[in-house]
């Protein structure tokens, strides 16, 4: 498919729409690279709808840790909003539901698409890409 094709270097997405700042194919691969934010990810394609953060927390929290561990939970939503949403959002895979009350996120349609197996197989074997 090579550079334009399906999560190509400078991909347009899935299905080939234009993807918020132009995402690398190695810049999505760095956002799936932790499984916080692939937790993430899969709880809000559950949902198909904005869910407040908290209950990402609590989601994450609960499939990280044994029990109800208050302390987990802050630190699981200390960091979502510190480190794991804002770098699915850079990507465009997550966006605030209301950016000026940043309390519930939403998959983008990049993020509702991608596909749940990635290929990272290069198309051209000389350059990588």
């Amino acid at each position: 498919m090579g550079k334009n094709g399906p999560f190509g270097e400078r991909s347009g997405g899935p299905v080939g729409s234009p993807v918020e700042g132009n995402t690398t194919r190695d810049e999505l691969f760095r956002a799936l690279a932790h499984a916080r934010r692939r937790r993430v990810l899969a709880y809000l394609r559950s949902e198909g709808r904005a869910v407040p953060v908290e209950h990402v927390a609590t989601y994450v929290a609960t499939t990280e840790t044994a029990g109800d561990d208050d302390a987990a939970y802050t630190e699981v939503e200390t960091s979502l909003y510190h480190v794991h949403l804002p770098k699915l959002i850079d990507v465009g895979l997550v966006r605030w539901a209301d950016p000026d009350h940043r309390d519930a996120v939403r998959l983008t349609t990049l993020g509702a698409e991608l596909p749940t197996t990635l290929g990272w197989v290069p198309t051209d074997l000389t350059s990588g890409e």
